[in-house]
């Protein structure tokens, strides 16, 4: 394709660039429209996001929540001033939609063993997914978040469910990976486990109003790994058939002789240390045990 004598032609994953000095005319194929298509929800969600991006997420939040965690030891009142509540919201203090994802989720010194796990979970992410893509999984749960409050303005949040979406989604990706819990190594998995335990327990037991707040905590993690685990029951699915099967063959294979004796009819379930041979003068597969194998009829 040419527009002129300087005209260069750029070949990219999405189409042709066609640059002429000051213009550039983007071509797109029927490749592109079928690569779109086939994008997943999370692609398009990282394509969407990567403009506003945020390079080391993590340690941002990590570094606002040990900022307001410093803060509270002076002034007790300043993560309830800072958690997002639609009511005071409304009454002026917009401050809180955007403090409340600094507000760490517990305080004391269990705080400090939370901020090496999220500073580590989290930067896992952040490296395995690229900037774009883990920022569109937080900010996900950021909005669903802030969107739920609205149901109960008087309803505080912090970022609890952002720690604990990126721990369960650290989790899946990197299920063997182990915390040293005192003295005991213990995989990351389990402690997955436990957490899925906890928020099925609340779903189960609790009002519509904790069941919806579940649903809103995993919400971007079913939208990055929903597909993932409906491919994994799937596979499961497809094993235990097959498992299945090589049960029943086995069995079948332990009630079926194999050779049977044309003439006397003792087989290699009756005698297992009979040597069987098939005659080549015999119209058939014909076996014969080692009596009969050179004083029969042949046919």
């Amino acid at each position: 394709m040419s527009t002129g004598t300087q005209c260069l032609r750029v070949r990219s994953v999405h189409g042709y660039a066609v640059s002429t000095g000051t213009q550039c005319l983007r071509v797109r194929s029927v490749a592109d429209a079928r690569y779109d298509l086939a994008m997943s929800l999370p692609d398009r969600l990282e394509r969407i996001v990567r403009p506003i991006a945020i390079q080391n997420l993590t340690l941002i939040l990590v570094l606002g929540q040990a900022a307001m965690f410093v803060l509270a030891l002076a002034d007790p009142g300043i993560p309830v001033k800072s958690s997002l509540m639609w009511d005071k919201v409304f009454e002026g203090e917009v401050w809180r939609l955007v403090s409340f994802i600094f507000v760490p989720p517990a305080f004391g010194l269990f705080s400090i063993f939370y901020f090496f796990v999220f500073h580590l979970v989290g930067t896992a992410l952040e490296n395995e997914w690229g900037d774009a893509r883990y920022c569109a999984y937080v900010y996900i749960g950021i909005i669903a978040a802030a969107l739920f409050g609205l149901i109960d303005p008087s309803f505080p949040i912090n970022a609890l469910f952002v720690e604990t979406s990126v721990f369960l989604a650290f989790a899946t990706l990197a299920p063997n990976f182990e915390f040293l819990l005192i003295v005991i190594p213990v995989k990351v998995k389990y402690l997955a486990y436990l957490t899925a335990a906890i928020y099925a327990f609340s779903f189960l037991t609790g009002d519509w109003f904790a069941k919806l707040w579940v649903v809103v905590n995993v919400l971007n993690y079913f939208v990055f790994f929903g597909r993932h685990w409906i491919s994994e029951v799937k596979r499961r699915r497809r094993f235990q058939k097959f498992q299945a099967k090589t049960r029943k063959a086995e069995a079948d294979a332990a009630t079926t002789p194999r050779h049977v004796c044309a003439v006397c009819g003792i087989s290699n379930l009756n005698d297992p240390t009979m040597d069987f041979r098939y005659c080549s003068k015999c119209t058939g597969a014909k076996a014969y045990c080692e009596k009969h194998l050179r004083n029969h009829d042949c046919r």
